[in-house]
């Protein structure tokens, strides 16, 4: 496709507000293949009066004719499936054969499956003698990353348009083209003017523009930690909501039990994919230490194997980062089974498949997140260990466990700290959610049911792993003992007792003053009871004239509790869940926010 020189505004191709624009660069071999306008706060400013503008009919318009025309769009993307792949692979620079079957072939899938959510969600919904309606958030600015570009801009936009929200889109400079090619097919789609929205630019400009934009709802954005905390921080000094992913540093826990050279052969499979440019990929594989030598092995014989199958990273900074990040690991004493921060080609930005053994928890490599194909292997000796490590980063968002039967790799999963957990290797599943906020990080957020706020589903399949009334909450040991975030299972409410899904939760004056001992409370006891939700269940004895109260949020949200399909109870003190606490201390309490369950 040719490049717009324009922005698509309020259902048109119209001139952006200054002449500056951006180069749009092949990853492959260097060079320039186009340019896009550089969006600027005037650009971002009409988009959203645009979108606000056509708010009221498009939230109108009823959930089976907004189906509809998700199943337009979904149909047109399919149709275009071969230049979407085609302008995937020259502006990010994957294979042609992964970006149809990837980049082309899952945001087609996402598309569908919320205009078939879309037509079945119960946006209305009668609970008791109460009717509660869904109604959507708002305007919804969507920042968007380059590593999944069509995926990303579906992922945050279709839920949006289902819920009956109206979208403004700034995406990753690195990768417009295939914004541009989304907007052609939203007008080809015949969606209403005004109902979606694109300005191409600069993050730092445009981006920053559309998060302080004081006509925009709700921010979603999906890129680095270090822009996610200025976009929470923007966002939250506007008091709009905030829906953020922010990487992953996911662990892939491979049991004694396992089919050793199956879980490893995946294992750098999924790495290796995309040129390892994905935020749940399983970059950290943890090996039993009677097994560690064959797998270390095994996967430096199947990383070689990649050299000539997968593209360049995004641009010359990513490639120097993550040549960075090799230099530094063998500088922290790993050892290369394969690969090195050489770059196997004179021209393109390429980095070598690379596997790193003798790796320790506390190494670099093993916790921040390098964004590149670059996979470290490290030992443990018994399932603790193996817990400890795989729960030992900042982040929260994925991982992978293998074994020899189901139920053994289940098990495992529900003690590691984190959102989404392939087993044996699931298959991609678009309805199920992705990620989780984890108790020192955040990481993604998405759930079927989660139409109204715009979360994402995910490219990779997942299961379920908790219980129902499993939950870590906020739990007050003993009288002037530090908060601890546990894991606790909550039963079914007793008489006088409700449960509340919260969206968000933290703890209050009233809180403090019973950890302190200012106020009496049995203990062990749950806090943290304030916070944002509905009532979706009440006790046997309990009336029935309010069954959809909505409760308040008054206190100072700790960002450990800030968990999206938490649940809490009010009334009665929790009962101690067989799996061992986190036991984090909250030293005091700080901002946070959540997307609602």
């Amino acid at each position: 496709m040719k490049a717009h020189d324009g922005m698509y505004i309020d259902g048109a191709w119209r001139p952006a507000a200054s002449g500056d624009t951006i180069d749009v660069v092949n990853p492959l071999d260097e060079q320039v293949i186009d340019r896009v306008p550089a969006g600027t706060a005037a650009d971002v400013d009409a988009a959203v009066r645009a979108a606000r503008a056509a708010l009221p009919g498009w939230a109108a318009t009823p959930p089976a004719e907004r189906a509809a025309q998700l199943a337009s769009l979904r149909d047109v993307l399919a149709a275009r499936k071969d230049e979407i792949a085609e302008t995937v692979t020259a502006e990010l620079g994957s294979p042609l054969a992964f970006s149809q079957a990837v980049h082309a072939g899952v945001p087609i899938a996402v598309a569908g499956s919320y205009a078939e959510l879309a037509a079945s969600h119960a946006f209305e919904e009668k609970v008791g003698n109460s009717t509660v309606y869904q109604e959507p958030i708002g305007v919804v600015g969507a920042i968007t990353p380059w590593n999944y570009p069509l995926h990303q801009i579906v992922a945050k936009v279709a839920p949006a348009l289902a819920a009956g929200c109206t979208v403004v889109l700034k995406p990753a400079e690195d990768t417009p083209l295939t914004a541009q090619l989304f907007a052609e097919a939203i007008d080809e789609a015949g969606i209403p003017a005004g109902v979606f929205n694109l300005v191409t630019g600069l993050g730092p400009i445009a981006g920053q523009a559309l998060a302080e934009h004081p006509g925009v709802d709700l921010v979603s954005f999906t890129g680095s930690t270090a822009v996610g905390r200025q976009i929470g921080a923007t966002a939250g000094a506007a008091v709009k909501k905030v829906a953020l992913e922010l990487g992953g540093k996911s662990a892939n826990v491979i049991l004694p039990s396992a089919d050793l050279a199956k879980a490893v052969n995946v294992g750098v499979a999924n790495v290796m994919s995309n040129s390892g440019q994905t935020c749940s990929a399983w970059t950290r594989m943890l090996v039993h230490r009677d097994q560690y030598d064959e797998a270390v092995e095994l996967a430096a014989t199947a990383a070689a194997k990649y050299g000539s199958r997968i593209g360049p990273v995004v641009n010359a900074k990513q490639q120097a980062r993550v040549r960075g990040y090799i230099e530094q690991g063998v500088a922290e004493g790993a050892r290369l089974v394969a690969g090195g921060p050489e770059s196997p080609s004179e021209q393109g930005y390429f980095i070598s498949p690379t596997v790193f053994a003798d790796v320790t928890p506390d190494m670099t490599i093993a916790q921040e997140e390098i964004f590149g194909p670059v996979l470290s292997i490290l030992r443990y000796d018994d399932e603790d260990e193996a817990v400890r490590i795989a729960n030992g980063t900042v982040y929260g968002l994925a991982g992978a466990v293998w074994a020899g039967e189901e139920a053994e790799a289940v098990a495992f999963a529900r003690r590691l700290e984190t959102g989404q957990v392939d087993i044996n290797g699931g298959r991609f599943n678009p309805r199920a959610p992705f990620g989780v906020t984890s108790s020192r990080g955040w990481a993604g957020n998405s759930a079927r049911t989660d139409c109204p706020s715009t979360s994402r589903p995910s490219p990779f399949s997942s299961r379920p792993l908790r219980r129902p009334h499993m939950v870590r909450a906020a739990v007050l040991p003993a009288v002037g003992a530090p908060l601890e975030i546990a894991e606790i299972d909550l039963p079914d409410p007793g008489p006088g007792q409700v449960r509340i899904r919260l969206a968000a939760a933290g703890v209050c004056h009233s809180d403090l003053s019973l950890s302190n001992g200012t106020m009496r409370v049995p203990v062990p006891a749950v806090l943290g009871h304030e916070g944002a939700g509905t009532v979706v269940a009440v006790g046997r004895a309990s009336p029935m004239s309010h069954p959809a109260i909505r409760s308040s949020s008054t206190g100072r949200r700790p960002a450990a509790l800030a968990t999206p399909a938490r649940w809490a109870r009010s009334g009665s003190a929790p009962t101690r869940s067989t799996a061992p606490p986190t036991s984090t201390p909250i030293a005091a309490p700080t901002a946070a926010t959540s997307t609602p369950a």
